[in-house]
C-alpha cells in the first residue's frame, strides 16, 4: 500500500468527523495534561483522552514523530508507534522518517492516518506557541454525537479532495461505503442509503466533474 491508498480509504471519512468537530467546538480555548492523558477544550467544556502523534517545532519547522521522541509516556504514543511499523511494512517514508520538513497539509494527511491506521476518533492541531501538537482525540464520547449526513457529503467531499492528493472516484467510493451507502461503479459513482441518492460524474482524467445528491 502507498500513501495514496491511505488517503482514498480513510479520508473522506476522517474529514467528515473533523467537520463535525470544528462545528462542536466552535471559538474554543486548548488544554492538555500528559499525566492524566486528557486533553480539553474550554468553551463547548468538552474533554477526551489523547495521544501526541508528533509536534512541529517553530524554530526549525521540523516534524519529529511520537515514536521518535523520547521525553514522551509510551501510553501517550502507541499510534504514532503504530503508524510507524505500518509504515516500515509498506514501505512509506512519511511514516518512518523521524524528522522531516512539514507542510500544513502534511499535518492533515497524518491526522487522517492516525484515524484510519490508529482508530482515532478525530484529530486535532494545537499551537502551543513555540510549536505545533499533532494530538490524535481517542475519547469514545469526543464524537458519540456524530453519525453520517446526507447533505454533508455534497461540502465535505470536494473540500477533502483540495486538502489531498489522490484518485477522486477512489476516495468517494470509500467514503460512502464507510457511511454506509449501497455503491454502484460504472463510468459514474451512485450510491443510496435509506431513499437517498448520491451520483458522481468523473471527466476525462478522473476528476470530479459534478456531485449531486436528492
Amino acid at each position: 500500500m502507498i500513501l495514496q491508498n491511505v488517503l482514498e480509504q480513510y479520508a473522506g471519512l476522517a474529514m467528515d468527523r473533523q467537520h463535525v468537530l470544528g462545528e462542536k467546538l466552535g471559538s474554543h480555548e486548548w488544554g492538555a495534561d500528559t499525566e492524566t492523558g486528557l486533553f480539553f477544550f474550554g468553551g463547548p467544556n468538552l474533554e477526551s483522552t489523547f495521544e501526541i502523534i508528533g509536534t512541529v517545532s517553530q524554530a526549525s519547522g521540523e516534524w519529529l514523530w511520537g515514536w521518535a521522541n523520547a521525553s514522551l509516556p509510551g501510553d501517550l504514543a502507541q499510534i504514532a508507534h503504530a503508524i510507524h511499523a505500518f509504515g516500515k511494512a509498506e514501505g512509506i517514508d512519511l511514516f518512518t522518517c523521524e524528522r522531516f520538513p512539514v507542510t500544513p497539509e502534511d499535518l492533515h494527511t497524518l491526522g487522517v492516518a492516525a484515524c484510519g491506521l490508529g482508530g482515532a476518533k478525530a484529530y486535532y492541531i494545537a499551537d502551543y506557541g513555540d510549536g505545533t501538537l499533532l494530538v490524535a482525540l481517542t475519547g469514545q464520547y469526543i464524537m458519540q454525537d456524530w453519525q453520517p449526513e446526507h447533505s454533508r457529503i455534497f461540502s465535505v467531499f470536494p473540500r477533502t479532495l483540495q486538502h489531498f492528493d489522490m484518485d477522486h472516484k477512489t476516495a468517494l467510493i470509500h467514503y460512502l461505503n464507510a457511511l454506509g451507502y449501497t455503491v454502484r461503479e460504472a463510468d459514474d459513482v451512485i450510491a443510496e442509503r435509506d431513499g437517498k441518492t448520491v451520483t458522481a460524474a468523473f471527466d476525462s482524467q478522473g476528476r470530479l466533474a459534478s456531485l449531486q445528491g436528492r
